[in-house]
């Protein structure tokens, strides 16, 4: 009934023969449907509305991206008001890894529509990262362990190096649409390894690869986390 157009009776079908989330999610996604359908103002000004109903930006970036992946064939324009809505919801220093995954997110959705616009919330991520890598490495052993034996892993492990890894990965898929400005991103990685993991994750990017998991658990030395040279 939703593909065919006909909300009402999808909501009708719904409330009479489905329960629970199933129930849930049809009306939802029929709510979703008829915002999409209608002007730019209106679709903006009910998100709104529907924004301030949710708990947690979480939530609210959720519903953002699903409505400008709705709209994005049918309203290109609307579709990038909705992703700059998102936008402005982590446009602001992170305080925790859920938040620079939020980032992350974001950036993604902004990939195939505004490339620039994924550079520009990637950034000050990278920025952030260096403080927590360098902050990480003098408070080792003392009020953190990020480190293990002198090394510290940068797939796996733990929530730092894992971001670490996961910012190579949006800037190997970004690679495709600008290889300099991704190339100059990975750069911007102060210390050698994660610099090194983000230029193999542009070169997987490049080949159309899946990002690269570490079966063996290797790790990177402590020492090697300097400003020195390759």
């Amino acid at each position: 009934a939703l593909e065919e157009g006909n909300p009402d009776l999808a909501r009708q079908i719904a409330a009479d023969h489905l329960e629970g989330n199933a129930r849930d999610f049809i009306l939802k996604e029929t709510e979703l449907r008829q915002l999409t359908l209608k002007s730019d103002g209106d679709a903006i000004g009910e998100a709104r509305q529907m924004l301030a109903t949710l708990q947690n930006d979480e939530q609210r970036i959720d519903l953002l991206l699903q409505l400008a992946g709705k709209t994005h064939t049918a309203n290109p324009k609307l579709g990038l008001q909705l992703l700059e809505e998102a936008r402005q919801l982590t446009n602001k220093r992170a305080t925790s890894y859920q938040q620079l995954e939020l980032q992350l997110r974001v950036a993604d959705a902004f990939k195939d529509v505004a490339p620039d616009r994924s550079f520009e919330i990637i950034e000050p991520g990278i920025m952030q990262l260096n403080e927590l890598l360098a902050a990480a490495s003098t408070l080792n052993g003392f009020e953190v362990n990020v480190f293990r034996e002198g090394e510290m892993p940068l797939q796996g492990g733990n929530g730092l190096s894992a971001m670490v890894a996961r910012y190579g990965q949006r800037l190997g898929s970004l690679a495709t649409k600008d290889f300099e400005r991704a190339q100059s991103l990975a750069n911007r990685f102060q210390m050698t390894e994660p610099r090194i993991v983000a230029r193999l994750a542009i070169v997987r990017g490049l080949l159309g690869l899946e990002p690269a998991v570490n079966p063996t658990g290797r790790r990177f030395r402590q020492e090697a986390f300097t400003r020195r040279g390759q």
